[in-house]
């Protein structure tokens, strides 16, 4: 079997500070020998998919996960080292690339779809797949501009996802979309990799990450640092942080706030439950309605003076004018 993707002892490095601006400093900064102008996004990488393969790539920020998937679509080049890409790649990598703002919807559809390497004749036998999948009806006559995020993302990934790809990266910008659109990719990405579409997934949601991929990468500071099945990825990625925190807890002064703490793991949350007045666990919460939310948490040492913190996120999806 032929794989996919085949990547050989990729590195990818990118110039610190200002660029060159004539022809005199190009000439005068040809020599590497000052090694710290550089920054190494990517640094000797390998792994091959093969076929219906899935692969997430896990890692914190800027540890060159979207490197890899920009040399791997040929945004850009390696710096050194071989990729070998064989069938059509479909790549959803930023939001709304491809994307012109003052076309509207429908077009950017033909124009998304040529771009990805579609026929005409493919864009019109499947255009009313991608309006309904994308659910954007309403508004397909409306310029893009004017669309939300998750708007922008669920079209983006409806012409992606209906390319037919042989290969499908997907970077974490789904993470823009409600849940009930975020279940129709998951469904999506099954579908494909079941018809032998291999996919490539980045995303900071564990739960993604080991529901959708078979194995998992994990990047740091550039480097891969793992490679194995998504579930020892995750504990892997858990444990790269754990290490760090523990090296570089001594250098962070207690008082600089809760914002600037790292993660030590002398205190670890096992279950997070919402529950009603009844103490039922409950997963929607109604307008005027009490709750309660109760953590379970295990104290791995003695630790003065804990702080208790939680974030509330809600996305709002709205529709244009």
């Amino acid at each position: 079997m032929t794989p996919s993707i085949t990547v050989k002892q990729i590195s990818k490095r990118y110039r610190k500070g200002r660029g060159l601006t004539n022809l005199r400093e190009l000439l005068t900064n040809r020599s590497d020998s000052n090694k710290n102008s550089y920054h190494w996004a990517v640094k000797n990488v390998n792994f091959t998919l093969d076929p219906g393969e899935s692969i997430g790539i896990i890692g914190p920020n800027g540890a060159g996960k979207t490197t890899i998937l920009k040399l791997l679509s040929r945004v850009t080049k390696p710096t050194s080292g071989e990729i070998n890409v064989n069938g059509r790649l479909s790549a959803l990598i930023e939001l709304g690339a491809g994307f012109h703002p003052d076309l509207t919807g429908r077009d950017n559809i033909y124009l998304n779809g040529t771009i990805l390497g579609m026929q005409r004749s493919e864009i019109i036998s499947r255009f009313d797949q991608i309006v309904a999948f994308a659910g954007i009806g309403d508004y397909l006559d409306t310029p893009v501009k004017r669309y939300s995020s998750g708007m922008y993302a669920r079209l983006g990934f409806a012409i992606a996802a209906h390319v037919d790809p042989q290969i499908l990266l997907v970077d974490e910008v789904l993470a823009v979309g409600d849940y009930a659109f975020q279940q129709r990719c998951y469904a999506r990405m099954d579908e494909l990799r079941k018809s032998g579409t291999s996919l490539i997934l980045v995303s900071h949601n564990m739960d993604a990450i080991r529901r959708v991929c078979e194995r998992g990468l994990v990047m740091y500071r550039g480097e891969a640092i793992f490679q194995g099945s998504s579930a020892e990825a995750v504990v892997a990625y858990s444990d790269a942080l754990r290490e760090a925190a523990r090296k570089n807890q001594v250098d962070i002064p207690q008082e600089e706030g809760i914002s600037q703490r790292v993660m030590t793991f002398d205190a670890e949350i096992e279950k997070v439950s919402l529950l009603n007045e009844d103490n039922q666990s409950i997963s929607v919460v109604e307008t005027g309605q009490k709750v309660f939310v109760v953590v379970d948490a295990s104290i791995n040492k003695e630790i003065h003076s804990p702080i208790f913190s939680m974030v509330i996120r809600i996305t709002f999806d709205f529709a244009p004018n």
